[in-house]
């Protein structure tokens, strides 16, 4: 119930500033190298995400008004014809949260994420 409550204050507050919200995204590789990134989470649903390092970018689309789980998987194609998958975990506030992700079947990493 809370967080519904929550989710609907959050979506008034959104759609009080404008019909988009943009958060920043910081994680690492594996094997150390930093990533970053941007997402967009859009009133229509239609949410993006953008992560990479200074080689390669990733990106990805999944449903933003999607409330029904604090769990996504959002599928990524990246700019060196290689793909990959990223779990994420939102946190309660549905603001903020962390993940997982693997590019290419063998480069993981860990981020998080924040408005």
């Amino acid at each position: 119930m809370l967080r519904n409550f929550l989710w609907l204050c959050g979506v008034a507050w959104l759609a009080a500033c404008s019909n988009m919200l943009t958060f920043e995204i910081t994680g690492q590789m594996d094997n150390g190298e930093p990533i970053t990134g941007t997402g967009v989470a859009r009133l229509d649903g239609n949410g993006t995400i953008e992560v990479g390092t200074d080689e390669v970018t990733c990106t990805g689309t999944y449903d933003s008004m999607d409330m029904k789980s604090l769990q996504l998987t959002i599928p990524l194609t990246c700019s060196n014809g290689m793909t990959g998958v990223v779990n994420v975990t939102r946190n309660s506030d549905l603001i903020s949260g962390y993940g997982t992700f693997v590019i290419g079947g063998k480069y993981p990493g860990t981020f998080e994420y924040f408005i």
